[in-house]
């Protein structure tokens, strides 16, 4: 067999992998009824694509502005609209650790979902210092439908170096899991987070695409790409956006971050002078 025609790899000991893994999600089927009208466009689907705002009042003046991501589909065609609920003022004011609501519009404006991030202090002080998230505090944000109703819940593991988050249902019952890179970094190339089954099948991953050392060192401005079976649970695949959405505030947003890239980018550039490469 070709090899470009090949399928995935997959654990020894598991079943190949067509459009959706054998997992405890098998059962969830959820189809919008009318009050989820607004999430018609995630059925079927298996490709998001994440394409941060630029704000230009951000890059000239240092002001931090809300967050906001423009969702394509496969086709390039606009389907969705992400914003930070708060606002300017309370961007630059409140700590990021602090900052906890998000709305996702339809291209017509029409609310699809909510995400409820609870706003912690990681370091259990009152310091404004401290409250960047980190690996391990154990962040959780809830997906609610256009109705309220909770759909699902992503939930942050403890880890040290990487980076674990945990898909819920509405039941609070394990459906998927995130497994991030070591330090949430890789070197003068995309960062990749996989997403996997129960059963450690892996069916999807989400992406963080590079942007240049100029750009990822000293802009927050990001795009992302989420793949995922198309025949999975609309209720899934809403709180799997959300998880973009968290992944995004936690590793990529702040002077924190920009930081932390330009360390690391210094050190590889480093090792690579090092060996003589170019």
């Amino acid at each position: 067999m070709d090899a470009v025609n090949s399928p995935p790899p997959y654990a020894p000991g598991t079943a190949p992998i067509s459009s959706q893994p054998v997992s405890d999600i098998a059962h969830l089927k959820m189809q919008p009824d009318s009050n989820h009208e607004a999430l018609f466009p995630l059925i079927a689907i298996d490709r998001i694509k994440f394409k941060q705002s630029v704000e230009w009042l951000q890059i000239v003046c240092g002001i931090e502005m809300p967050i906001r991501f423009e969702l394509a589909n496969q086709l390039n065609t606009l389907i969705y609209l992400l914003r930070e609920d708060e606002n300017c003022c309370e961007r630059n004011c409140i700590p990021q650790g602090f900052r906890t609501r998000s709305t996702l519009l339809t291209a017509n404006g029409a609310v699809a979902l909510k995400f409820q991030r609870e706003g912690r202090c990681v370091l259990n002080c009152c310091m404004p210092c401290c409250c960047y998230p980190l690996p391990f505090s154990r962040e959780r944000l809830t997906v609610l439908g256009p109705n309220g109703a909770v759909l699902g819940v992503v939930q942050q593991e403890w880890s040290w170096w990487t980076s674990r988050f945990t898909i819920l249902n509405a039941e609070e019952s394990v459906v998927l899991k995130i497994n991030g890179p070591s330090l949430n970094f890789a070197c003068f190339t995309d960062v990749n987070y996989e997403i996997v089954a129960p059963n450690d099948a892996r069916i999807g991953n989400i992406t963080k695409h590079y942007a240049g050392f100029v750009c990822d060192t000293f802009a927050d401005f990001d795009d992302f790409t989420i793949n995922f079976p198309g025949d999975l649970d609309v209720a899934v695949k809403a709180t799997l956006l959300g998880a973009v959405s968290l992944i995004n505030l936690l590793f990529f947003q702040g002077s924190i971050r920009r930081l932390a890239c330009g360390l690391s980018a210094g050190i590889c550039r480093a090792g690579i002078d090092s060996l003589g490469l170019k």
